[in-house]
Formats: C-alpha cells, sequence, structure tokens
C-alpha cells in the first residue's frame, strides 16, 4: 500500500512540476521571451523577476529566504542564548521573503491583467494558475 501512495505522490509532483514550467513558458512567450528559459531554474526566476518586478528584487527576495532558512534551520529545537537571538531575526526573514513572493505574484497577475483574487489563486495553486495564465487568454500587458 506504501508504494502506491508513493507512487501517487511523485506522479502528482510531477503534473504539478510539468504544469508550472509549461505555463511559464508560455508566459515567457507572451512576454516575448524565450520560452525555454523557463527550464533553467534560477534564470527561469531571474528572468521573470526581470520582467514583472527588478533584478534587484530578485536577488533581495533571494538572500531573504535563504537566510531565513538558515537562520530557521539554526534555531532548530535548540534553547542556547544564540539560537533565542537568532530565532526573531528568522522569524522576520521568513515573513519578509512571504511579503515580497505575494508581491510578485501580484506584480505577475497585474502584468496579465488579473487582481487581487487571482493573485490568492496563483499563491495557493501556482502550477494551476500558470497554466491558466500560460495557455489562457490572458494577455501581457506591461511594457
Amino acid at each position: 500500500m506504501k508504494n502506491v501512495e508513493l507512487a501517487a505522490d511523485v506522479i502528482a509532483i510531477v503534473i504539478a512540476v510539468v504544469l508550472k514550467v509549461a505555463g511559464e513558458w508560455k508566459m515567457l512567450e507572451k512576454a516575448g521571451e524565450k520560452g525555454w528559459k523557463a527550464l533553467v531554474p534560477v534564470y527561469g526566476d531571474l528572468v521573470l523577476f526581470r520582467l514583472f518586478w527588478s533584478t534587484q528584487m530578485f536577488w533581495l527576495s533571494s538572500i531573504v529566504t535563504i537566510f531565513g532558512a538558515v537562520a530557521a534551520d539554526y534555531v532548530g529545537e535548540g534553547l542556547t542564548v544564540s539560537q533565542l537571538l537568532v530565532a526573531p531575526l528568522a522569524i522576520i526573514a521568513i515573513i519578509a521573503a512571504f511579503t515580497m513572493h505575494v508581491m510578485f505574484l501580484h506584480k505577475v497577475c497585474k502584468a496579465f491583467g488579473h487582481g487581487v483574487g487571482f493573485t490568492f489563486g496563483f499563491l495557493v495553486a501556482t502550477p494551476l494558475f500558470s497554466a491558466i495564465v500560460g495557455f489562457g487568454k490572458s494577455e501581457y500587458k506591461m511594457a
């Protein structure tokens, strides 16, 4: 039974990844970029940030996200003084990274003529909404 559950999980993950990448490929093409850039993990994200926000925000978001993850991992389950001092920084970094991610998604949605409700959908079901924007009637409206 565990093999069946594992297989179902793997299939669901593969479907989600394919939907997300295919949707981003089409989104990039709608924005005048080459779609293959969506296949390269960090580069694809950098191109998306360049189109919808800025490369500086890509690097800031990346640094804040990495710092938050490392700090949260350092805090772990310990109760040393240094871990207690780092814990608030980890929380702030994680909240900042999440906020920047939501702001980025909203900029993407606005660029394709969608609003806050669509941003929420993009946040909770990114692969599905990437495919909706990429393969749907949404048009890129930014200069």
